[in-house]
């Protein structure tokens, strides 16, 4: 029963990411972009419960449901700065290198301080570890592989998305353009 409750705290918590990425955006593209990083991260998820034996327990979906935050903060931070920086006149690809190469440090100061922080928990030490232990491990195994991939795969996707977006808003163009010339 704890385990069917997590699992919808965890859609509820999906779904209240997204609306208000939506809004902060302004845009429904950009947090689907921000949001890809999270299934991403379930191989680096697996390995690390895998490695330290651990089981998809109560303690690993609340795991799951902080490292959705803390990877969804490290889009957040990419794409905004893309964005603010495509408003200030840059070309796509050179705002999101700009702001891939800006934002490194903090990206990488947000993951390896939350890294460094599971670790101990993760490796056993100290008393009443336990407990944590598969919350630790989740969080752990999921920045190591959803960092890199947040300063790749999500402009990558940004672009991809931005790419749909113009063919849609060009299809949807045409199409008004005829309804215009028949009346």
């Amino acid at each position: 029963e704890s385990s069917a409750n997590a699992l919808w705290a965890l859609i509820i918590l999906i779904i209240m990411l997204y609306m208000v990425m939506c809004c902060q955006f302004e845009s429904l593209s950009d947090p689907l972009v921000i949001m890809i990083t999270v299934p991403l991260s379930f191989p680096g998820i697996s390995w690390i419960l895998y490695m330290t034996g651990e089981e998809y327990s109560l303690s690993a979906m609340v795991g799951f449901i902080c490292l959705g935050g803390v990877v969804v903060n490290n889009g957040i931070i990419l794409i905004e700065f893309s964005n603010i920086l495509r408003e200030r006149g840059l070309e796509m690809q050179e705002a999101l290198v700009a702001a891939s190469k800006r934002k490194l440090r903090s990206i990488l100061i947000t993951s390896f301080t939350s890294i460094l922080g599971m670790l101990p928990i993760v490796m056993g030490m100290g008393e009443g570890c336990e407990l944590y232990r598969g919350c630790c491990a989740v969080i752990l195994g999921g920045l190591l592989v959803s960092t890199p991939l947040t300063l790749f795969a999500v402009p990558v996707f940004y672009v991809i998305f931005n790419d749909i977006k113009e063919i849609v808003n060009m299809q949807w163009l045409k199409i008004t353009m005829l309804f215009v010339k028949a009346e």
